[in-house]
């Protein structure tokens, strides 16, 4: 939710240093996705038909909504063409330009953040490309090392450390060189939480909410201070976020924050974040182009150069983001309805990345 707003702000009451920053909250997925999949998966893998199996899941469950979300930004780029042939509308961006038939290849493949040094089609979908490819590597490694813990956990930090040295350098960025490693870091900084929790047997050490609230508050706190992205501290921000999970999975199921997390609509929301997030840019596009065109709103330009919508009126806005958030709500309940749901087969089918770490508070690993 954060993430598509921090991708429409247009004023209003939202906090905003908080939603500027929230594109954080994408690298708070790669560690918790790191630990998740470490611990349903790290004592899986055992065969190239095991790790073949474990990749085809994390396909089917990526994949569809990826292909239906690239089509309909294709629609989008076809409609751009046609209004720029027809009504001879001028763009920064001309159609076909940065989304071509190569970029088009790239995305089919999810290749797209490794090899586009810029974001294109359904801009979101870095993200999956980069979190695709990082499964395999972690497949990979598990795989080969058979059942030396040792060795994955040393080969674990490695590639923590060179990516986050790396990152110190060129900044936590989107594109084919900061993408990739951005996901490789929290996501194995997430392998690592995961492995120290085992390993500790931290499972319901806490019997009070207080560590697990702490370590909430502290996270919100660094992504309103720390999130320059091209400030080297806030490659910190993922291990205060690994900090957290593992505060939240080591707390007893019985306390008030664990009850709290595992409000029923909260965990539904969970179940559909990952439609909220691909499907988020193309309602905002719409919303985009209706008021531009239909209601005539002014534009400015952003940090970055680019034209946006300027909304003076703050309750306007607000009525927009409300509208906006609504559409993309109820489309990501349709697309886990009708599409994700189908294809989500074993692994954590129906479940939330939350619900699968608080098993094990729960249950043995």
């Amino acid at each position: 939710m954060t993430v598509a707003l921090h991708h429409y702000q247009i004023g209003g009451h939202l906090p905003f240093t908080f939603i500027k920053n929230s594109w954080l909250m994408v690298d708070f997925f790669f560690v918790l996705s790191g630990f998740v999949i470490s611990l349903n998966y790290r004592h899986k893998i055992h065969s190239a038909k095991s790790f073949y199996q474990f990749q085809h899941k994390r396909w089917l469950r990526l994949f569809p909504l990826h292909l239906v979300m690239l089509f309909c930004f294709l629609a989008i780029e076809s409609a751009r063409f046609i209004a720029h042939k027809k009504l001879n509308l001028d763009s920064s961006n001309p159609p076909f330009a940065t989304n071509d038939l190569s970029s088009f290849i790239s995305n089919l493949l999810l290749l797209q953040n490794w090899t586009n040094p810029v974001m294109t089609w359904n801009m979101p979908s870095w993200s999956i490309s980069a979190e695709f490819y990082t499964y395999a590597l972690f497949g990979f490694l598990v795989l080969t090392l058979k059942k030396s813990k040792t060795a994955l956990n040393v080969l674990s930090v490695m590639l923590v450390l060179g990516a986050g040295i790396t990152l110190n350098r060129v900044g936590m960025g989107s594109d084919n060189i900061s993408g990739p490693l951005r996901c490789i870091y929290s996501f194995f900084i997430g392998v690592i939480t995961h492995s120290l929790f085992d390993s500790f047997q931290l499972k319901g050490k806490f019997f009070n909410s207080y560590p697990a609230t702490f370590a909430i508050a502290l996270s919100i706190i660094a992504i309103i201070y720390m999130g320059d992205q091209y400030k080297g501290w806030v490659t910190g921000v993922p291990i205060l976020f690994s900090i957290t999970i593992a505060a939240i999975v080591s707390t007893q199921p019985s306390t008030w924050v664990i009850e709290k997390l595992s409000n029923s609509k909260l965990v539904y929301l969970g179940t559909i974040s990952y439609g909220l997030y691909m499907i988020h840019a193309a309602v905002w596009w719409v919303i985009n182009q209706t008021l531009l065109f239909a209601f005539k709103l002014p534009t400015t330009f952003n940090e970055q150069g680019e034209k946006v919508l300027k909304v003076q009126n703050a309750y306007l806005a607000d009525s927009i983001l409300l509208i906006g958030m609504t559409a993309t709500f109820i489309l990501a309940h349709i697309s886990w309805t009708r599409l994700e749901k189908r294809f989500s087969t074993g692994g954590n089918k129906g479940q939330s990345p939350f619900e699968t770490g608080k098993q094990c508070v729960e249950k043995p690993s």
